[in-house]
């Protein structure tokens, strides 16, 4: 049985071929025309065939990726929350949540600061009957 091509001219002047009106090949990317039919009928009876990668495409390229690696690294943007805001304001709409996946993708990992009680007077009194204790001997305290 044999399918018809089509042809089908897109807005950035590239042909497509298809069969039965669903985009398969794009002809300009193959050498040769046994290439193009090599690839438009590929099944899993051809071993050298050229695999689709699967599962869903990232939402961030890797160029910016990397452009907002090297911002984290450098210091410009210090939270997620600006990673976040900085990824909105270059046209990706996406979600916080996104945006840490995004970070981790680049092996840059947040976490949320813990918070540390401050010295209390106790502490205080502690560490001055310490260093009372010790005036005399030839100690370096770095307090």
């Amino acid at each position: 049985m044999h399918f018809p091509l089509r042809y089908k001219q897109s807005k950035f002047g590239i042909v497509w071929c298809s069969t039965h009106g669903k985009p398969a090949v794009k002809p300009e990317f193959c050498n040769s025309l046994q290439q193009f039919f090599d690839l438009l009928y590929a099944n899993k009876w051809m071993p050298n065939r050229i695999r689709k990668k699967g599962g869903k495409q990232r939402l961030v390229s890797d160029i910016t990726r990397r452009l907002i690696k090297r911002e984290v690294l450098n210091g410009s943007l210090r939270t997620a929350k600006e990673a976040h805001l900085k990824l909105e304001e270059l046209g990706y709409s996406m979600s916080y949540q996104s945006a840490i996946n995004a970070l981790h993708s680049v092996e840059i990992f947040t976490e949320i600061k813990k918070k540390k009680p401050l010295l209390t007077a106790q502490h205080k009194k502690a560490r001055l009957a310490w260093a009372k204790k010790l005036w005399n001997r030839r100690v370096i305290s770095l307090d």
